[in-house]
């Protein structure tokens, strides 16, 4: 009985690699029409940026691969795949030129949206124009005229190159710059594509992996952290747009952002609960996670550096163990590591460790998802328990801070489409069980915590702050930056859509090597998502220094698309290769370069300085960690104010302190004092009134007569600080304002102590009745 012919499967034709250049040249020429009707009616602002971003997930992607699945098809059945390549290749080049036409513009000083709109419109009528004719046409190929493909792919190139250095800061165009730039990227192509010969042994290959991975952890480690500021030679930063960064500045700018961390801390280490006497913008998890690591630790400015920094260095470091794992051959990962070291830390305006909001507290746990992912397609054996570790770190997210949650989740579900969709059968059900344990995980995990509030607080959580303060940042105008014209952040976005519209079509034509190469693939799966979820962090602080840390996992998605074509996986030709390899190292080499300045400075700050002879690091690493441990003051007037609480109040009493916001979170906590007024970073209840000012009035009202309070006299006159403007001494919040207001109105202030600094105990006195 002879068996029945076989089917021939027929992949859409916008699964070649001209029909995914078709389809990304339709998502921007698409977001090019939308954003400059946008901005032309309504303006720039964070609204606007946040609704293209939206749009473009939620209806132009689908849209572009529609329309680009229809076009791919109608040009394959009238003239072949030379016909898609064809139109393909003068859509990107028609495009870019566009592009570069609203760039020369902005660059006079013209409306670049005046210039954008009309022209993509021309384009994308000349698109339609040519899919109408090839309908008109019966006979193949009639409706295409025969392109010279191969001219019209370097012309697309070219102009791609050009375009790229568009976007990039102008300090790194410099002739030099961008000469060593190509010197570096050129050797670091020779030496990755080079004739390999025998293998090296696997305990010398572990060495080379455990080498990088000591000299990443050494160098993003900082154990000078704010101390750096406080230096007598501490150095002057100049930016490439001329803006000059003293240590002055960077000293108000690290106890401003440490504060909103250490205020909330400091209530929640004297036994406050979370979501009952005390919230934190940053999350619940993260805070009751550091408040552990604070029972060992003193509380301080150092010691949350020094478990900022580290933290970081530990998830870069996992990063690397990440691309390694993943199948990214070593040269790529080391340059990639590299990039990612000099050019998004070093580069980025101070460091995890003054920031703890840009390193491992927020974008950890997503990675750690990742790498548990890439180690299940690696152990088949163990593919159980680590998918449900995977799954129980989303629930862990979800409590840890929204932002977390939002990426953690991206990277679940994500890695969960992934396998779905390299199943043969039950995807549905796969799907569906994997989805409904990450969710089981999230309530586990939110009851385990509300169950936890009632019996140590005596209450249930009420988020209804934390929701507040998630509502101001995302929709509110409080630090608010818009994105420059013309920002990297576009391409950037571009970059993970290319990369996951890539991943799904090499999942439809080339199944086998997917499933070959399953756990690089998953890398680029995983990354892809963590990099279109975690934009919203650049969409949501326009500013430079945010799109720096959310960049990260784009030089994981090119290390591994570059091995790709490296390794002949996509059956690329010898100058493919070389072409795509050598723009990867060239990336990474521009990466670098545009850090490097800051990188020489920042380099006595590092771990690996104080290890190493003539390092430029002051003392051994022991005494700089012991020194930063012990959190020496940043501001010397904290000093003052922890020698008159000491004086007049006994041992762990709370204290009543209104003082500028910075000054008064560091006075508590050098004094190891809870705020007796429920306000525990003056600047972040402030925020909201509705949810803050009941509280502190209650609490004003319970306060007794011969209360000793701690007040900064000077700041009592001045005009109240604007909420989300930069630290200003002197200078008390509106929630403060009210405070004092309500406690001069029921009391008289008797000085007890007074310093020369102005701070001074009070008494607090009954005012006689009339």
């Amino acid at each position: 009985m002879s068996r029945p012919p076989t089917k021939i499967a027929r992949w859409p034709s916008w699964t070649l690699p001209s029909g995914v250049v078709l389809v990304l040249s339709l998502l921007v020429g698409g977001f090019a029409l939308l954003s400059s009707v946008i901005v032309l009616v309504a303006g720039q602002s964070n609204t606007v940026e946040w609704a293209l971003y939206l749009l473009t997930l939620t209806v132009l992607v689908p849209a572009a691969i529609t329309v680009g699945r229809h076009l791919a098809g109608t040009l394959e059945a009238a003239g072949g795949p030379t016909a898609v390549s064809g139109l393909a290749a003068r859509a990107a080049a028609g495009l870019l030129a566009v592009v570069l036409v609203s760039r020369s513009a902005y660059s006079f000083g013209w409306s670049s949206s005046a210039f954008l709109l009309p022209l993509t419109a021309v384009w994308a009528g000349a698109l339609v124009l040519t899919g109408l004719r090839v309908r008109r046409r019966d006979r193949p190929g009639g409706g295409v005229p025969a392109p010279s493909t191969c001219r019209g792919w370097i012309i697309a190139a070219a102009l791609g190159w050009v375009c790229v250095l568009g976007f990039l800061p102008p300090e790194l165009l410099r002739p030099l710059k961008l000469a060593g730039s190509l010197v570096i990227a050129g050797s670091l192509t020779a030496l990755h594509l080079r004739r390999r010969g025998p293998g090296r042994r696997r305990s010398t290959a572990w060495m080379l992996d455990a080498t990088a991975v000591v000299l990443v952890l050494m160098t993003m480690t900082d154990v000078s952290g704010y101390l750096e500021y406080l230096r007598p030679d501490a150095r002057t930063f100049v930016r490439g747009d001329g803006t000059v960064l003293t240590p002055e500045i960077f000293t108000s700018s690290h106890r401003h952002h440490q504060g909103f961390w250490l205020g909330p801390l400091n209530e929640v280490v004297h036994g406050q609960a979370l979501l009952v006497d005390v919230t934190s913008q940053y999350g619940v998890g993260v805070l009751y996670f550091l408040a552990v690591f604070f029972q060992i630790a003193p509380l301080g400015y150092g010691s949350l550096s020094l478990a900022a920094g580290f933290l970081t260095a530990v998830q870069y470091a996992l990063i690397y163990g990440i691309m390694r794992f993943g199948g990214c051959p070593r040269t790529l990962a080391v340059a990639g590591i590299a990039a990612a070291v000099f050019g998004l830390v070093a580069g980025a305006i101070g460091s995890p460790a003054d920031y703890p909001s840009i390193g491992a507290l927020r974008f950890g746990i997503p990675w750690l998802i990742v790498a548990l992912a890439v180690l299940s397609a690696r152990w088949q054996r163990h593919r159980a328990p680590l998918r449900v570790a995977a799954a129980a770190l989303v629930g862990i997210a979800s409590v840890w801070s929204f932002e977390t949650f939002v990426y953690a989740s991206a990277v679940f579900a994500a890695v969960v489409s992934f396998e779905v969709a390299t199943l043969e059968r039950y995807r549905v059900r796969t799907f569906g069980r994997d989805i409904l344990a990450a969710a089981g995980w999230c309530v586990i995990a939110h009851l385990a915590l509300a169950v936890a509030t009632r019996i140590l607080a005596g209450s249930w959580p009420d988020w209804s702050t934390y929701l507040a303060l998630l509502r101001l940042y995302s929709a509110g105008d409080v630090y608010r930056v818009v994105a420059e014209p013309w920002s990297p952040g576009l391409p950037l976005l571009l970059l993970h859509l290319a990369s996951a519209i890539g991943l799904a079509a090499l999942l439809m034509r080339r199944r086998k090597l997917v499933l070959d190469r399953r756990p690089l693939f998953l890398v680029i799966a995983a990354a892809s998502g963590l990099g279109i979820a975690s934009f919203s962090y650049f969409v949501g602080q326009s500013d430079p220094n945010a799109l720096i840390y959310s960049a990260l996992p784009a030089v994981v998605e090119g290390g591994l698309w570059a091995a790709l074509v490296g390794e002949r996986l996509l059956s690329a030709g010898q100058v493919s290769r070389v072409v795509a390899t050598g723009a990867a190292f060239w990336l990474a080499a521009l990466l670098a370069i545009s850090g490097w300045p800051d990188a020489t400075v920042k380099w006595r700050r590092t771990a690996l300085a104080h290890t190493i002879p003539a390092g430029d690091g002051e003392g051994s690493l022991g005494a700089a960690v012991l020194r930063l441990w012990r959190s020496p003051p940043s501001d010397p007037r904290a000093l003052i104010g922890q020698a008159l609480l000491a004086r007049n109040l006994p041992p762990g009493e709370t204290a009543l302190v209104i003082a500028e916001p910075e000054l008064s979170v560091e006075t508590l906590v050098r004094s190891g004092r809870a705020n007796a007024l429920p306000i525990s970073h003056p600047e972040q209840d402030n925020l909201v009134p509705d949810k803050a000012d009941s509280r502190v009035i209650r609490a004003v009202n319970g306060l007794s007569p011969g209360t000793l309070m701690l007040i900064q006299r000077k700041a009592v006159g001045a005009p109240t600080k604007l909420p989300g403007r930069p630290p200003d001494h002197r200078k008390l919040v509106r929630l403060q304002k009210l405070a004092l207001d309500r406690i001069r109105a029921r009391f008289l202030l008797e000085e007890v102590e007074r310093s020369p600094s102005g701070l001074a105990i009070v008494r607090l006195l009954p005012r006689p009745t009339t």
